[in-house]
């Protein structure tokens, strides 16, 4: 019994140490570049293809917003669609011009960010509706972003465009 009291507090520490490092790991992955890279609020420009939903006029569908980020120190690789999540934030698009929405009434809209590339993201804008994904995949340069964006419903892709984003300067 004495001997098993003793070994308690050296569970204990070994328990603590590796959350510890976790938690390290991921601070140490927020402060990298990469992810500061993306840390502030965007400007976002979303344009629609054609057999999205009922034209304009002109047939042009447009939806302007942004994207606000910050470096992740909590999130891990689980349930974001992305391998490893580097920023994660909230957004404020309005999709309805194209004929979808891609949270529920009340919801808070999140986004999950990650670097697929030296030079690439990925942004998955994070959907409370059964079987709708929504992501954002572009080319980063200095402070803009452009690429394509898709969305699926029920594992079918069912459009999406083109999008750019530009970040907004420090007032």
């Amino acid at each position: 019994m004495t001997s098993f009291l003793r070994s308690v507090p050296v569970v204990f520490l070994v328990i603590a140490t590796v959350g510890c490092g976790d938690q390290a790991a991921l601070q140490e992955r927020a402060a990298t570049t990469r992810a500061q890279r993306l840390v502030g609020v965007w400007d976002v420009r979303i344009e629609g293809e054609a057999n999205l939903a009922s034209r304009a006029d002109d047939g042009t569908r447009e939806a302007r917003g942004q994207i606000a980020l910050l470096a992740n120190r909590w999130l891990d690789g689980s349930d974001s669609g992305i391998d490893t999540p580097t920023d994660y934030g909230t957004y404020d698009v309005d999709f309805t011009p194209f004929g979808i929405e891609p949270r529920a009434r009340g919801e808070t809209p999140t986004a999950v960010a990650g670097w697929i590339g030296p030079d690439s993201v990925q942004i998955v804008l994070t959907s409370t509706v059964p079987g709708m994904s929504l992501e954002l995949r572009g080319r980063a340069a200095a402070d803009s972003v452009a690429g394509t964006w898709s969305y699926t419903l029920s594992r079918v892709s069912d459009g999406g465009g083109r999008f750019s984003m530009t970040r907004q300067k420090q007032r």
